[in-house]
């Protein structure tokens, strides 16, 4: 019996397919820069001025990334940046970090200081096309510029991978301060890509994620957000899912894993199961808030496609969210199998990086 392992959080979960369920595997194959590569890339960045670096992720390739930049900071004597991070990313950003790297609260008070170097790892996105340095600080920063994108979006569906209106409001808001992005690509081995400069410009790193995998669409698939994506959240997991859901066929199951420990993830998502918020307000908001694509796109989804959630979540929230909840790997098995006990069952174990049926 095969043992796949799917990435849950902190930790990963087993899931034992007999041999005759197990259709397709994604993996990623791409192939890493490696550590020449990667301060070569880096070589762009000014070491001469005192720098503060943002890391908006806590992954693997974010880290090997700032790890790349203070042996480059070494190397020509410059001193060593100051290390910043959201509250919940600290500990396992110091955990990334060489021996004795210290890491503060990143405390914007609301200003871009052009001394700010922002580290993310790249993601395809939903509405945006795909997640960048850019369309995370127009979120953060933008205000109703964030809501001008969305008002670009086209139609009510998402379209990761693909070049969007949505992604132009965010380069021409980048476009407008003095900030370096360090924009990684990240893949199994370590880092794919990387690019230094204004976020408006190393958003196009990103598009090395937008070739479609595989052909004719699966009856169900399971997905797991994988190293490079966000289980912590239910909003940032489901990046996983509108780029992974077009590959099920009509009627069929897809199935997200997600610890979500940190919760649902935004703010929209809060409000609706709730009972704040409805779907109709999230086509034509007067004022944008964070997530309201995602009750779109999963409204949207269920019309086409069951969707079930494995995580830490209440049930309660995975059922007004229009989801199954399921609490082990073995339940979310035994629940695709219920539906049909000789189907194939496709795996998408890193659904953050990966495109299918687009």
């Amino acid at each position: 019996m095969p043992e796949i392992w799917l990435n849950y959080g902190p930790t990963d979960v087993v899931l034992d397919v007999q041999a005759e369920n197990l259709g397709e595997q994604f993996e990623d194959s791409s192939a890493a820069l490696g550590p020449e590569g990667v301060a070569e890339k880096l070589g762009a960045l000014d070491t001469s001025k005192p720098t503060e670096i943002v890391m908006l992720d806590a992954t693997r390739a974010a880290g090997e990334a700032v790890t790349a930049v203070f042996a480059m900071c070494e190397s020509r004597s410059a001193a060593f940046p100051k290390i910043l991070a959201e509250k919940a990313l600290i500990a396992e950003a110091k955990r990334l970090l060489p021996e004795g790297a210290e890491v503060s609260e990143f405390e914007s008070g609301g200003q871009l200081r052009s001394r700010l170097a922002f580290v993310g790892e790249a993601r395809l996105d939903g509405l945006f096309g795909y997640e960048t340095v850019a369309t995370r600080l127009l979120r953060r920063f933008g205000g109703e510029r964030m809501g001008a994108a969305y008002a670009k979006r086209s139609g009510n569906s998402p379209r990761p991978g693909q070049d969007t209106a949505c992604m132009d409001e965010a380069r021409s808001f980048a476009s407008q301060f003095e900030v370096t992005a360090i924009e990684v690509v990240g893949c199994a081995d370590g880092i794919r890509e990387i690019a230094v400069g204004n976020p408006s410009e190393t958003a196009a790193a990103a598009k090395v994620m937008g070739k479609s995998r595989g052909g004719a669409a699966h009856r169900s698939i399971m997905i797991s957000p994988g190293g490079g994506g966000d289980c912590a959240t239910l909003s940032g997991a489901l990046h996983s899912l509108w780029s992974c859901g077009g590959g099920v066929s009509g009627g069929g199951i897809a199935v997200l894993f997600a610890e979500c420990g940190r919760g649902l993830g935004s703010e929209a998502l809060q409000r609706f199961v709730e009972d704040r918020m409805t779907v109709e307000r999230t086509k034509r908001p007067p004022v944008y808030m964070d997530g309201m694509e995602d009750l779109l796109y999963l409204s949207e989804a269920r019309e086409r496609v069951a969707i079930a959630l494995v995580s830490t979540l209440p049930g309660l929230y995975a059922k007004k969210l229009g989801m199954v909840p399921l609490d082990s790997a073995k339940l979310a098995l035994e629940h695709v199998l219920s539906k049909g006990p000789r189907q194939k069952i496709a795996i998408a174990a890193d659904g953050a990086r990966t495109l299918l049926g687009q």
